[in-house]
């Protein structure tokens, strides 16, 4: 229950990273200048795929096997800026200077983060649904990440977007969560069977 409030907080702190990347890309920040567009696509996947997990998990709440998956799917989500930003102390990142190194951390964040649901998806058996979706999700994040994250049009958008407005954006985020929560709930409610006649 407590995750119906906590949900559209995500999303909103979502929306706040976002446009606070961007601010940063635009000022010049060394490390957001050289990877805030392309980290946006693996941001854009990975709430997407945590929304549709949280949905699904609500959905499913009376089936423990795929409730359960899809609540811990959504916590794959959140390894690869956790793995990607660990992977500066073997890369030996000490410095600006030394950025470049981290997108081939960053990749290798992703790879091993969908190695990890892909194997949890083979062990849950006719259950790995969650973890099969939260693998190819990720492997997805990786091509836009390599892909459109670098190309000169997407980047110019990328940094216009700091000139707009945060909080309309960081409230219909919010609004959304509640909408999402509020539609798993609903989906997830145990049917009532009809009331039977009985004759006169």
């Amino acid at each position: 229950m407590a995750s119906l409030a906590l949900f559209p907080l995500f999303l909103m702190g979502g929306v706040g990273i976002f446009f606070g990347m961007a601010d940063r890309f635009i000022a010049g920040d060394p490390f957001q200048a050289m990877y805030a567009p392309r980290l946006a696509w693996l941001d854009f996947v990975a709430v997407s795929g945590f929304a549709y997990c949280y949905y699904e998990a609500l959905r499913q709440r009376r089936k423990v096997h795929l409730h359960s998956r899809y609540m811990l799917a959504t916590a794959i989500f959140l390894l690869p800026p956790i793995f990607g930003r660990l992977s500066g102390i073997p890369l030996g990142v000490t410095g600006p200077e030394d950025f470049a190194r981290l997108s081939t951390g960053f990749q290798t964040a992703n790879g091993v983060t969908a190695a990890i649901a892909f194997g949890l998806a083979v062990w849950s058996g006719k259950h790995g649904r969650p973890f099969w979706i939260a693998g190819v999700l990720t492997l997805v994040a990786t091509v836009l990440y390599q892909t459109i994250g670098e190309m000169p049009a997407w980047q110019a958008l990328y940094g216009r977007s700091a000139d707009l407005p945060d909080a309309p954006f960081t409230l219909a985020a919010g609004l959304a969560g509640i909408g999402i929560g509020y539609a798993g709930w609903i989906a997830g409610r145990r049917a009532v069977p009809p009331v039977s006649t009985v004759p006169a």
